[in-house]
């Protein structure tokens, strides 16, 4: 606490951030350390400070009968749970029994030791995660400039530096685990190729579900990443079962976090349900509908191929919910310059496609609005458009 009221003193930390610190210590969220036992110490640190302040406080005056101790009800949720097995001042004391002996308590609201680790374990893998997508689209376009390292000045060497290369086929061996693996019996089922992604092993974790496989403290479930919706149509559903794609969540086992499931799960599950209908309804083999590499991975997520290996077209696909407005990122660039920046380094016309209908009729010709309802019907206008844009 005096490191932490040294850097306010001098104006490197406000007031609020010494107390958001301190909050996030005694809740023992948000804390990674690599060991769980420094965590504890350090919680237990500062927990120690706030009991000798709340003592120095009530004895800075000179003792009447009566000591009145005033709290901020915010605090109530750090007393109502295991406040360690150590001595405790007897202000802290009176201050701790009060309050637990005078707030009612709804259901279970003390937080596991175990749903803390898991959401310690999941925040730590999506930090490695971050870090391994920075590398891997190191790039692709930014709001930002971007230094590449191991390239020299004026290079036209289109190669690019090893540890770019191996974020590439680490993200594409992550992207083929959790839509492949969304829920898992065991980590033991996993295979080789998965296994070699360091982090994933955290990214799962036995989070509390209802029988629909949905979960109880988060609004995820498989019809909030439409996969209901793209296993009504049949080739999609036979296109997941003959690659090994889940077309389902068990309510049993291990299964990914929240995030991971809302984000990089339902964009996977909709680039690989725009495969299918692609490889069903248009004269294209696989072999010309293709992933982009090096330096143009992620620059789209589908490329359609001429026979000479230039690119034909290139499609951005999205699992969006039909029924909520999307708007660009705070910080990032726009939706239209990325698009601007792609079609330049691409050298062929970008069209972003979402797979399910949407409400509206987009004004922009390089969008596509909706490939199937919501029954899984595909939308013919659209299937017919993107039939002209290949086989043109």
């Amino acid at each position: 606490m005096m490191s932490l009221m040294m850097l306010n003193e001098r104006s490197w930390l406000t007031q609020n951030q010494v107390g958001h610190w301190l909050e996030e210590a005694i809740s023992k969220k948000s804390i990674r350390f690599k060991e769980d036992a420094v965590a504890m110490d350090k919680a237990a640190w500062a927990q120690t400070m706030i009991e000798q302040a709340v003592g120095r406080i009530c004895r800075t005056r000179n003792k009447p009968l009566s000591t009145y101790v005033l709290y901020d009800e915010r605090m109530t949720e750090f007393f109502m749970g295991d406040l360690g097995d150590k001595s405790h001042t007897k202000e802290f004391k009176a201050l701790s029994s009060y309050i637990q002996g005078h707030t009612e308590i709804g259901g279970d609201s003390h937080v596991s030791a175990e749903e803390v680790k898991l959401h310690n374990d999941s925040q730590a893998a999506q930090c490695k995660l971050r870090k391994m997508r920075e590398k891997a689209l190191l790039f692709t376009p930014h709001p930002y400039e971007v230094e590449y390292e191991n390239l020299e000045d004026g290079s036209e060497d289109l190669s690019i530096p090893y540890y770019v290369k191996r974020a590439q086929i680490m993200n594409q061996y992550y992207k083929q685990a959790i839509i492949r693996n969304p829920v898992v019996a065991s980590l033991q089922e996993l295979d080789e190729q998965a296994m070699m992604v360091p982090f994933l092993r955290k990214c799962y974790g036995n989070w509390e579900r209802d029988e629909d496989g949905s979960f109880c403290q988060h609004p995820v479930s498989p019809a909030s990443v439409r996969l209901d919706v793209l296993m009504k149509n049949k080739a999609i559903h036979e296109h997941f079962e003959r690659n090994g794609y889940a077309t389902g969540w068990s309510s049993d086992g291990l299964i990914l976090h929240p995030e991971i499931l809302m984000a990089d799960y339902a964009g996977e599950i909709g680039e690989e349900a725009f495969k299918a209908l692609v490889l069903r309804y248009v004269d294209c083999s696989e072999e010309l509908f293709a992933h982009l590499e090096d330096r143009d991975y992620e620059l789209a997520d589908f490329v359609v191929l001429n026979p000479d290996g230039s690119y034909k077209v290139a499609f951005d696909v999205k699992n969006m919910n039909p029924t909520i407005e999307h708007l660009d990122r705070d910080g990032d660039m726009s939706t239209a310059e990325k698009r601007q920046e792609k079609v330049k380094r691409l050298g062929c016309p970008l069209y972003t496609v979402n797979m399910l209908k949407m409400p509206f009729e987009s004004m922009d010709r390089y969008e596509i609005c909706g490939v199937i309802d919501e029954d899984g019907h595909v939308q013919y206008d659209a299937i017919m458009r993107i039939k002209g844009l290949i086989e043109r």
